[in-house]
This record gives structure tokens, C-alpha cells and sequence, in this order.
């Protein structure tokens, strides 16, 4: 059976509920069973690392590795020490979900703050002056 997608955009300026609104509806979406959620989310902190310091996985980065993978019990993460164009970090959620959770037929990829992608989005506004800021810099 060929896997169903549906990947939602969603764009707006800091502190308008953009996760706070990924967060409800995966909630929502996580009710029915057979439906998988993948959230991306892009950081603007140019400083941001999801490698801890002193940690094993830091010391193989400090080595020199580009590509780390921590693999335990119930989770697993790639470290990737370089920045994956947008379009290449879809293309890694589908194949993840096809081959990696094979089991299910239908996935919804949400993601925050893609600029460069065209899929449906929702934008989101904390005050009505946000309009013309999101026209500006997201339409």
C-alpha cells in the first residue's frame, strides 16, 4: 500500500503559537492510531547544538566525525554536522517514514518555519499589526 502524506506549513512572526499549535494539533492527529506525525522545526539560533558537551557523542564530533548516530533502547538521532537544504530534510522524513515505520500508511509532516518550500500553510499572528509583517516576510 502506497503511504499517504500531508505536509502542513506553518509561518509567522516569534511568539505567535506557532509550536503551541503544532503541539495541539498532534495531540489531535495522534488519536487516530494509524496516523504518524514528523515535526520539523527550523532554529535561528546560529549557535544551537543538539550535542552536549563532554558527552561521548560530543567527543566523536570534536574528533572529527560529521555524521553521528546515537541509537538506544527507544530513540534514535543523527547528529549531522552540516546544514541539509530544506528540500533534502523532507525527502529524509519521507524515507524514514517509509522505511522506518513501514507500519504506517498515513504520516503528517508539520513544519515550522520553512521559507523556501511551497506547501499549504497556516500562518499564525499573536496581534492583528502581525498581518503586514507576515505579508512582508512570508507571503
Amino acid at each position: 500500500m502506497i503511504n499517504k502524506q500531508i505536509i502542513i506549513q506553518f509561518k509567522g512572526p516569534r511568539k505567535s503559537g506557532k509550536t503551541t499549535l503544532i503541539t495541539h494539533l498532534t495531540k489531535i492527529i495522534l488519536k487516530e492510531n494509524s496516523i504518524l506525525v514528523i515535526s520539523i522545526k527550523k532554529i535561528h539560533n546560529p549557535d544551537f547544538t543538539i550535542d552536549q558537551i563532554g558527552k561521548n557523542s560530543w567527543q566523536m564530533t570534536q574528533a572529527g566525525s560529521n555524521l553521528i548516530v546515537t541509537n538506544s533502547e527507544y530513540e534514535t538521532a543523527f547528529i549531522i554536522k552540516s546544514k541539509i537544504p530544506e528540500n533534502h530534510i523532507i525527502k529524509i522524513a519521507n524515507f524514514i517514514c517509509k522505511n522506518v515505520f513501514e507500519r504506517k500508511i498515513k504520516y503528517w509532516i508539520l513544519i515550522e518555519e520553512f521559507i523556501s518550500e511551497k506547501f499549504p500553510t497556516i500562518l499564525t499572528i499573536e496581534k492583528i499589526e502581525d498581518i503586514e509583517i507576515i505579508f512582508n516576510e512570508f507571503i
